[in-house]
């Protein structure tokens, strides 16, 4: 399989490797942490049932809506829940979407998976720091073709890193303002 694939796919495929190889040392630390405290079972079973509920439905929205990429983020892929807290689900269409289609895809995700706060996040106008966030602690619900999730990753490192000088400007810069004004 491996000699099938072209050079810039296989530099994709050892990147995505060492990215994945790079987040899950960092996520075995914080889940051993969970370990400790006694809570890591019960919140990766959690997850897992919602996950595995999910995953039928989104498929057949993903598929109606050209999506080539689906996830769950934000506090319900962390466990990290409480009574207000909203499902943060982020995709990839594989062209530009109107608004009305955004609508008319979140009313149908938030009737069919039965869930009354669902928020839909466009990662084609994310910004680096959302397309970061959501590239680091998301839980994949749906791929058209394998390796999509990888490649969105390697696309969302690519973009902060473009983007981190930038931010790292603007943050000293509100930083001055702040002890000015402090």
């Amino acid at each position: 399989m491996v000699e099938n694939l072209t050079l810039a796919e296989l530099k994709i495929s050892v990147l995505a490797a060492g990215i994945f190889l790079l987040e899950r040392s960092c996520r075995e630390l914080a889940l051993w942490n969970l370990v400790k405290k006694g809570m890591l079972k019960a919140v990766m079973l959690q997850i897992d049932l919602q996950v595995d509920k999910m995953k039928p439905i989104i498929r057949e929205l993903a598929q109606k809506y050209h999506l080539l990429l689906v996830v769950l983020f934000g506090s319900q892929a962390r466990g990290k829940t409480h009574a207000q807290s909203d499902v943060d689900i982020a995709f990839l269409s594989a062209s530009p979407m109107g608004l009305s289609d955004i609508a008319a895809m979140q009313f149908e995700f938030t009737q069919k998976l039965h869930l009354k706060n669902i928020e839909l996040v466009d990662l084609r106008g994310a910004s680096p720091l959302l397309l970061r966030e959501v590239a680091r602690q998301s839980v994949l619900l749906y791929e058209q073709e394998p390796l999509e999730f990888a490649n969105f990753k390697i696309y969302a490192f690519k973009r902060f890193m473009e983007a981190k000088h930038l931010l790292n400007l603007r943050a000293a810069s509100l930083e001055k303002f702040i002890q000015k004004h402090d």
